[in-house]
């Protein structure tokens, strides 16, 4: 499940299974205001490919103009669409598409996107490459070769400048972190060669004013659990501190003995910080408190754990007496209010969160 707060409103998004559905803040419990079934759609639909791996697809984003929200456009749960790469732009009041474009030369459903918060850009993965789209046109700006790695858990900083994410295919896997560069400071990497057939294609085609430049290809993973293994069925969500100087990945292998690990980088360098595991899983993408220093993630458990950003140490377990575990959680506005978003119903954290 994804939740995500208006802008500007005292409103929230959820998407999970199905249903889209908005929810006034104003109560606590929140109050439902809409709900939209996109069936046979599946919001983060977990599908394997022929060689067995397991994959990850769907989701929506936030909406960074308050008006609209995306999505990829919804598929039939048996099998794959006609035009895989199209996405859908909702708007926030009725949850109904407003418009929608194709993204060209896609032979695969993608498998993860993002927004920036300056509403200006989509960040997608399809085939192989990510492509960076204008938000308002859904004109594509650039289009990068990946290394023939499929990427999950792509996010952007707040600051709407660093996209991060995990990238993987049979040989294994690795952890990015790309830049938005202005068109006259990039610098394309080598043409490479398209075997079998020998020719040379460019890696990066950028027809905007604006690249992703690959700042760190493989952030270091030493002393990380699946530091040897095969990432491609590695579920990957991610997430930028307030200050965007910190990006933390949440981890989880199908194959570990470790139900989750935190890996937490610096930004700026690519160092690594911190790593800590635990043996339940995360039921949902985690969030930063307001004030950075401490990381809220909802286990399976029906648990929040809070963990110290500054060296990953646990410092909380807070048991929830809710009947459904929480699947997803934001902070509202007003830096203090958690909300905790269950399948059935969206409430209030009963206390603060903090050190």
């Amino acid at each position: 499940m994804l939740l995500y707060l208006h802008p500007t409103r005292r409103e929230a998004i959820t998407a999970g299974g199905t249903m889209l559905t908005r929810w006034s803040l104003t109560t606590n419990p929140a109050a439902m205001l809409a709900q939209v079934s996109t069936a046979p759609a599946i919001f983060f639909a977990h599908r394997y490919d022929q060689g067995g791996r397991l994959h990850t697809y769907g989701g929506i984003t936030c909406t960074p103009d308050g008006e609209l929200f995306a999505l990829q456009q919804p598929w039939p749960s048996d099998s794959y669409p006609q035009n895989p790469g199209v996405i859908e732009w909702r708007r926030w009041d009725d949850l109904l598409p407003a418009r929608t474009a194709t993204i060209p030369n896609t032979a695969c459903p993608i498998m993860s996107m993002d927004c920036s918060l300056d509403s200006s850009w989509l960040v997608i993965d399809n085939d192989d490459y990510i492509s960076l789209l204008d938000w308002h046109t859904g004109e594509v700006i650039s289009r990068h070769f990946a290394g023939g790695y499929a990427t999950s858990g792509l996010a952007f900083d707040p600051t709407s400048t660093f996209v991060a994410g995990l990238s993987f295919s049979d040989g294994g896997g690795c952890l990015k972190l790309w830049r938005l560069d202005p068109v006259e400071r990039f610098v394309a990497r080598p043409a490479r060669e398209e075997w079998p057939s020998r020719t040379l294609v460019p890696q990066d085609v950028v027809s905007g004013n604006v690249a992703l430049t690959l700042v760190h290809e493989d952030l270091d993973r030493t002393q990380i659990a699946w530091t040897y293994r095969d990432l491609a069925d590695t579920e990957c969500l991610t997430v930028f501190s307030p200050d965007s100087r910190t990006v933390v990945f949440s981890l989880r292998h199908s194959y570990s003995q470790c139900g989750m690990e935190l890996v937490a980088y610096d930004v700026p360098s690519g160092r690594r910080r911190w790593c800590t595991r635990s043996e339940e899983e995360h039921w949902g993408r985690g969030a930063f408190a307001p004030d950075g220093r401490s990381l809220i993630v909802p286990m399976q458990s029906n648990e929040l754990f809070v963990y110290r950003v500054e060296d990953g140490a646990l410092l909380q377990r807070l048991p929830l007496a809710l009947d459904e575990p929480v699947q997803a959680l934001a902070f509202d506005h007003d830096g203090r209010t958690l909300w905790l978003a269950t399948e059935e119903a969206l409430v209030q954290y009963p206390g603060y969160i903090c050190e």
